[in-house]
């Protein structure tokens, strides 16, 4: 995992800051459920690979960018801040059906979750 935070602090109550987020990718698990194997408390789900970690999804990368502007107003403050998160609009896999079992629309192989899209935010906050 590696986490980079940087902010710049220009004249006039500007400021302007990025946050780099990049990890490794989850583990993809790969199983199948409700296998019979003679067990009489039922049937159990098996994993069909050695070890958990052994396939993982692609590595996360995620960049957050915000430009922020304060005004002073006695002892009063308006801040206005822009948020724009997932800047380069990564569309990374976040999960996977792993059961070989399954079939249909959400069957083995199937994406299930994936980072959210860019994402702009404009906020005002009043403090006193």
């Amino acid at each position: 995992t590696f986490f980079a935070t940087g902010l710049y602090k220009a004249r006039g109550g500007s400021s302007l800051c990025a946050n780099l987020v990049a990890r490794q990718g989850y583990a993809e698990p790969f199983f199948q459920s409700n296998v019979a194997t003679g067990d009489p408390l039922g049937h159990k789900t098996v994993l069909l690979v050695p070890h958990v970690d052994d396939f993982r999804l692609p590595a996360v990368t995620s960049l957050d960018a915000r430009a922020e502007k304060k005004f002073v107003f006695g002892t009063a403050k308006i801040a206005l801040d822009f948020d724009v998160f997932n800047l380069l609009n990564s569309g990374t896999v976040l999960g996977k059906q792993y059961d070989a079992r399954l079939t249909g629309a959400t069957g083995f192989g199937s994406t299930l979750e994936i980072m959210n899209p860019r994402i702009a935010r404009i906020g005002v906050r009043f403090s006193f």
